[in-house]
Order: structure tokens, then sequence, then C-alpha cells
């Protein structure tokens, strides 16, 4: 296999979407293959849930632009690249704004099965082997993971069966459990039927149910991976029912012959592994090695790597009723320069009254030339924002002041800064703010908004008639000119806090103030900007008087059945595993995964009205009572996890961090448990605590090594 290519085509991969099955495989096995010194290309779709500012995501201009044609309708492909930098591997993303820009995945918040999934999943398929083509980039080996992938290996036999690109291309089609309800658009078959796909080859499909489009992407493949899975038995009893013989790399093997049991996982050599996390990698590198190699007797496989007595004993226990939780304010949190920046006032429901600030600086972009005989007409400042969180029909207050106090860009600012003290008595504007959603398509998905306040002209005189010496750079103007305050006055109702974008970015101008004036010749305007080297502050207030945990707030006294969890520097909650003690010095016993679940309280945390966080922290206290993440994390964030599950659960790993307890390293002082991004997004949940009946879950699976 030396120097060969391999196409990675999955219609999901972690980190963008939550850990699955397919996702961990998507993301770990290309990693392994690349670092066997194999070429690899990685696509999945950029559905509208893939945070692009977060995961850093950028157009590929040379590759975007083409149109495909789908049920007699263009459809524009873009095409997106982003990073992983611990793996060092690219993913490409394919986008379109009809298909992909709605928030949910397959299913709609209502949990409705999108009506054109079929035709998302004919775009995605095409636009991954259209920008194939166009990168000129021979794959040796396509990879499909789960039914969205399922028409590659239909048009690699016959839409683009004469293209040189995939003469030599073998394909492999892996079925998960990813079962969807029901049956796709009933003309999904006709959609298909385009030059070089006959009705004849797409008959399967008459019906497009979940096993039928399995069945035509496995009738078009070379080879099928074989584990067990419900879905793929299915599939398997309908499929081969013959021996499928296929000729892949130049060997012949025998896919009804060749089986990789689930006994490979009991191999000594690959515990190691598995205690790593790096299951998928090892399982599936072990897999395709043998798909591209020979495999003529599946009895003998592995055969060789096992023990010859039973010397592991492999147990799961589960304990959730020894597990307390405690509610604690989460302060010194840092504010300045975060990634976006907050504001408003949030009465919430549940949590209680929130209140952010905010405080700015900017920056001169060029040096002004007013002209001759200049008059201010008026000054403006100018913002974005996208995200609400709150209610959109509260009007709030806005009140808008100069500062007179520098805010120093290389200083630390935390939430509890007074930024009034800053700030000049006398109000520049008063702004009735009232938060609003613009979508851009049918499928939700919105689109940014700017709001421009109209400030005092005094501001707007004070910026024409400054001194020449005072705008010769920007350490000089930020001490003439040092910058706005904007005070979240109060709010009408429940209120709503907005996540301000005021940097540029490749698709948004940014945030400035714009002075517009006249001289002799000629009416014009000026900007001046907030950048990346602005400083960029929130102040934030919380008031928990009315909320139900504030009797027990930073007390432990009350193990409550609810978990509050806030970000904003708000509310983090206190963990103990009393039954991580139990553990210590068993020096016979191999930590094979222990995972700590927490289960959201759906109707306390009214998660359709308020959207939970995506990713929540679990860190450890020392001994000293210092705070850190566990070395799960540092292994990889990925593997240590955190993210919000379909069914409504945050699930870490912590394995890594309970060997370390048995063997004395690390003690057992309790965690934290705080939402990520708590200074650049307004977020919170409410959890099942340690007395509800579904309670605080650690399951540990581990292996005892007999005497």
């Amino acid at each position: 296999m030396e120097n060969k290519r391999i196409l990675y085509i999955s219609q999901e991969i972690t980190p963008y979407l939550p850990e699955s099955e397919m996702s961990e495989i998507s993301r770990y096995l290309p990693q392994g293959v690349q670092e066997k010194g194999r070429e690899i290309r990685t696509f999945m779709p950029r559905y509208g849930c893939v945070n692009e500012r977060r995961n850093q995501l950028h157009e590929v201009i040379r590759l975007s632009g083409m149109n495909l044609v789908i049920n007699d309708t263009d459809h524009p492909l873009i095409i997106k690249v982003a990073s992983i930098q611990s793996a060092r591997m690219q993913v490409y993303f394919i986008d379109n704004e009809d298909y992909f820009h709605r928030k949910c995945v397959f299913k709609d918040p209502e949990d409705n099965f999108f009506e054109d999934n079929d035709e998302r999943a004919i775009f995605f398929a095409r636009g991954v082997l259209e920008t194939v083509i166009k990168l000129r980039w021979a794959p040796d080996i396509i990879h499909c993971h789960g039914w969205l992938t399922g028409l590659v290996p239909l048009y690699i036999k016959k839409y683009y069966h004469d293209d040189p690109l995939f003469a030599q291309s073998k394909v492999v089609y892996s079925v998960y459990n990813d079962d969807f309800p029901g049956a796709l658009n009933k003309n999904f078959r006709k959609k298909l039927l385009v030059k070089g796909i006959s009705g004849n080859d797409v008959k399967i499909v008459e019906n497009p149910t979940f096993v039928n489009v399995s069945k035509l992407a496995v009738h078009f493949s070379d080879a099928i991976p074989n584990w067990s899975t419900s879905s793929q038995n299915r599939v398997r009893c309908c499929c081969l029912t013959r021996k499928k013989r296929v000729t892949l790399m130049r060997t012949t093997i025998s896919m009804t012959k060749c089986k990789m049991g689930t006994n490979h996982l009991k191999s000594l050599k690959l515990i190691k592994k598995l205690n790593q996390g790096r299951y998928a990698a090892a399982f599936y590198l072990l897999l395709i090695t043998l798909v591209v190699s020979s495999c003529n007797n599946t009895g003998d496989v592995g055969m060789d790597l096992l023990p010859a007595t039973d010397l592991i004993n492999v147990v799961n226990t589960v304990d959730k009723n020894s597990v307390t939780a405690y509610p604690y304010t989460d302060d010194s949190l840092r504010t300045d320069e975060s990634s976006s920046s907050l504001l408003g006032t949030f009465n919430d429901p549940v949590f209680g009254r929130t209140s952010v600030d905010l405080g700015l600086q900017f920056r001169l972009g060029r040096f002004p030339r007013f002209g001759t005989n200049p008059v201010a007409d008026s000054v403006i400042f100018y913002f974005y924002y996208r995200t609400i969180y709150g209610d959109t029909a509260s009007v709030q207050k806005l009140e808008v002041y100069e500062l007179e106090e520098t805010l120093d860009p290389d200083a630390s600012y935390y939430d509890d800064v007074d930024l009034s003290q800053y700030a000049s008595s006398f109000k520049l504007a008063e702004y009735n703010f009232q938060p609003k959603v613009k979508l851009d398509s049918i499928y939700r998905d919105t689109v940014y908004q700017l709001v421009g306040i109209k400030l005092d002209k005094s501001l707007a005189n004070k910026l024409i008639t400054a001194d020449s010496l005072d705008l010769i750079n920007n350490d000089v103007f930020l001490q003439y000119f040092k910058g706005l305050y904007v005070k979240s006055a109060s709010a009408q109702g429940t209120g709503a806090i907005v996540t301000l974008n005021l940097l540029e970015t490749s698709t948004l101008q940014g945030s400035a103030l714009v002075l517009y004036y006249h001289n002799n010749t000629d009416t014009t305007n000026l900007a001046f900007y907030v950048t990346e080297f602005s400083a960029r502050v929130n102040s934030i207030k919380h008031d928990y008087s009315q909320a139900p945990f504030f009797s027990g707030l930073d007390q432990e006294t009350r193990n409550d059945s609810l978990i509050y969890i806030q970000s904003t520097g708000g509310i983090q909650s206190k963990i103990y595993f009393p039954s991580l003690d139990s553990w210590k010095d068993s020096t016979s016993i191999a930590i094979n995964k222990a995972e700590v679940i927490f289960k959201v309280d759906t109707l306390a945390s009214d998660f359709r009205k308020y959207p939970l966080p995506f990713q929540l922290f679990l860190t450890y206290l020392d001994d000293k009572g210092n705070e850190y993440l566990p070395k799960d994390y540092s292994f990889n964030p990925t593997y240590y996890g955190g993210f919000l599950y379909s069914d409504y659960t945050y699930r870490f790993n912590i394995t890594q961090h309970m060997q370390s307890i048995i063997k004395g390293e690390t003690g057992n002082n309790g965690f934290y448990l705080t939402t990520s991004n708590k200074n650049s997004e307004m977020k919170r949940a409410v959890l099942k605590g340690g007395t509800s009946a579904a309670g605080i879950k650690i399951a540990v699976t581990y292996s005892k090594f007999l005497q």
C-alpha cells in the first residue's frame, strides 16, 4: 500500500459533530492511515450546526463556483476547508445554502425527517467527486461512511466510469446504525437518472428505505468492512446471499469468508490502544490492512495475538448513588479580547438576572485628511450581531458614554470590572434596542444584523477638530479618544443577551465608529475600526436572589436533584465521586474506559427556547485546590468529550485520570463542571442531580488480571 491515496467521505466527523461510532472512526482512521505514510483527503457536509468561527473554516475559492443540477434546478457548490491541528489533517466541507445551512443534520427541531434529504445525498456525493476531479487527485481507495455517502459507489461505477481519474479506484462502503425513518422522497429514483445511470441500475430504490439505499451502495462497492451492527446485519442478509469476490489492490478476497470478529478487542496487544482511546484507529487500520491484503480463513485471523489462557476478566460497573453535586459561583472569568463580545440584559426565569456591559477601543485605519474647512455632520457607532439568547420581543435600553480612562489591550480584565468607573458621566446616546432575527432561507439560518447608534454631536466635533499630532499614530490617538462604554441599562420582560461580532472577517466588515462630515469640496466619512489590537472588555453582573439554588449557593449542605450550569462567570457545579477512592492501589486492575454521564433535565432547561451549551468542561482539583483538566483532555480533547449528545447527555472520558488515581498520582478531591466558551457566549443548562432518579453516572469498564 506504499504511496497509496485514500479518499474518506463521511456524513459526520468529530469534532465538527458530536462523538459517535461513525464520527470517531472518520476522525481517527484517516489520521492513522496518514501517519503510516499514505496520502489522504477527507470530506463531510458543512451542516449549519458546524461553527465556522470556532473551527476556522474558510472558503476555497478555486474549488468553489460550480453549479450542480439536481431535479432540473441549479445548486451552487461551495467548498470550505478546516484543519485539525493535533492530527495535521485537513477536512474539506461540501456547502450549499439550500441544503446545508439549516441548524440540524437530518431532522428539524420537531424531529421531522427533512423532505429533501434525498437531494442532499445526491448533492453531497457529486460535490465530493467533482471537487476531487478539480483537485486532479486520483484516489486508489474511496472509503464511504454512512448512508448519506451511499450514492458514491453508484456514481463511481456508472456516472464517472469513463473518467480516467477514477479508473483504478476501489470503493469501500461502511454500514452503521444510522437508520433513517420511513423512506426518502418518492421521486428519489427518478432524480438519479442521469447519463450513465439506467432505471435498472437503481431499481432497488423504487422504495428508498435505509436498507434499500444501503443495498444500492453495497451492490456497487468493491468491499464492505465486516463488523457486527444490527443495521449491517440487515443489509448483509439482503445483499450477501452469494459469495461476493472482489479484486482490490491486486488481491482477491472473499468477503463472505473474511470476517473480523470482535475477538480482536480481547487481544493483549490492543488493550493499551484501547486504554488510550485509539481503538477506532487501531481496529479499523487493521481492518483496512486486511481488506487491501489477503484473507482466506476467518478462523485464524488474529488468533496468534490471543493469550493461550484466559488471564483477564473484563468487568463493567456503574455508580450513581454516591455522587454528590453543589452549586458554586464561577468567578474570576477573564473577559478581555475574547473571540466574541456580549451585550444586553437577560432576566432568566431559572437563573435570575444577568447584565453585560461593554468597553472597547477604536483605531485609526489611516491618517485622516479632512480637507479644507471640515464640518462634522454626525457620528454613528455600528456593530454587528447574529446570535441572540433570550426573548427577541423584549426591548432593552442601551446607554453610550465616552471612556475617560484607558483600557490597556495587554492587561487582564475580569467579569467583575466596573467599566462605569472608566467612563464619563455625560451620556452620548440612549438607544432602545430590540434584537431581531432575519432568515436568509426557509431553513431558518440567520444573517448578521447591523445596528447603528447615533451619538451626540459633541463627539463628532471632538474627532474632526483633533490636532494633527493627536492623529499621527494609534498610540497617540488612543490617548486622545479612549473609546466607548456601552451600558445595558434595563430590559422589558425577559430581555436577551446578544453576541457581537466586532472584528472584521472575510465576509464581515466589522464594527466601527463612523464620522460623517463635509468640507468645501465633498461630503464623506471616516471610519475608526475595532481591530484585533483594540481592547474589548465585558463587565458582567448576576443576581441570583430569586433563583431556586440561591439558598444553597457556595455551600455543601444540600445535594440537590438538579445541577445548574451557566456561562459568563455564572454558575458551576462542584462534583464529588467518593467511589473513586475505593480504586486506589488496585494494582491488578487496568481501566479500559471510565465515563461520566450527565443527563439534561429538558423540562427545567426549556432547551427549545434556550439552546443548551454545545460542550461542558469537567476539571479536577489537586491537593492544593488548583483546578486542572484531566490527562484525557491533554491526550485528545475530542477523546475527552463533554459534548452534547443526541440523547441529551454530556459524556466525559476520564479513563487516564482514573488510572492515575489508582496509581496514587492524583488525589480524589472533587471536580468542577462548567460550560465551554464561558466568556464569549451566553448559555446555560439544568442537569439531573445526584438525588434524581437518573442520577449522575460514572460507568467503568476495567480488566482485572487474574493471579
